[in-house]
């Protein structure tokens, strides 16, 4: 287990906040080094119930990072934006609760195989296929999980 002291001051902040809410995800945390991690960065990666996926959390850069799904989808949560620190935290929390709760899956598009773009894909949104020959759509639970071909 991690020592909370190794954390920088906004990792330290930001692991209260989700370690609060997700006291179970302790045993994840680690503290990345070598290069391209700041020192101090927190990182938790979590194994979906599904068991074929992982939910990624880090705060490298002052930011959080969480990822989701096996093609890179991934979204920031920073006080660049003219944010305050507390919006930022309680924007990744939600984002991370939608993602918990199958409110919100990743869909990505694939040309010739390869994966193109993956987006967040909202409970009712209708499929876009974009050029795409294939979607994939992966959720937490896997109860919106599906593979879509163009008509």
């Amino acid at each position: 287990m991690i020592r909370f002291d190794d954390l920088s001051s906004f990792s330290r902040r930001f692991a209260q906040r989700l370690f609060e809410a997700y006291p179970q995800w302790r045993q994840y945390a680690t503290i990345p080094d070598g290069e391209g991690w700041n020192d101090g960065v927190l990182s938790v990666v979590v194994q979906s119930p599904a068991g074929d996926r992982e939910l990624s959390i880090d705060t490298d850069g002052d930011e959080i990072t969480v990822g989701f799904g096996e093609h890179g989808w991934h979204a920031h949560f920073w006080a660049w934006d003219g944010l305050d620190e507390n919006t930022v935290f309680a924007q990744a929390m939600d984002e991370i609760a939608r993602i918990l709760n199958d409110d919100v899956a990743i869909l990505t598009r694939f040309v010739d195989g390869a994966a193109r773009s993956s987006e967040t894909f909202s409970q009712g949104e209708e499929v876009e296929f974009k050029n795409s020959d294939r979607i994939e759509i992966c959720s937490w639970l896997g109860t919106r999980n599906a593979t879509l071909f163009p008509a």
